[in-house]
């Protein structure tokens, strides 16, 4: 599955299960990113913005999220 962002096509995010590790949107690296192991109960703040299975997913997404707010 996919969306799209700015008119950009990137992988859809997951629903992660106890014990998977997923890759989210986090202002706190300079990346844009970051990877938490999931675990009931304990949602991580940045999952709200959704998760990925791979590194190459979310890098995907913070690339079509900064052509959104690049200057023209």
């Amino acid at each position: 599955r996919t969306i799209t962002i700015n008119g950009i096509e990137v992988p859809a995010p997951f629903e992660p299960k106890e014990g998977d590790l997923y890759w989210h949107i986090s202002p706190e690296y300079m990346i844009g990113y970051g990877a938490s192991m999931y675990s009931d109960g304990n949602v991580d703040t940045w999952q709200q913005f959704g998760a990925w299975r791979t590194e190459d997913e979310i890098k995907q997404v913070v690339a079509a999220l900064r052509s959104v707010f690049k200057p023209q």
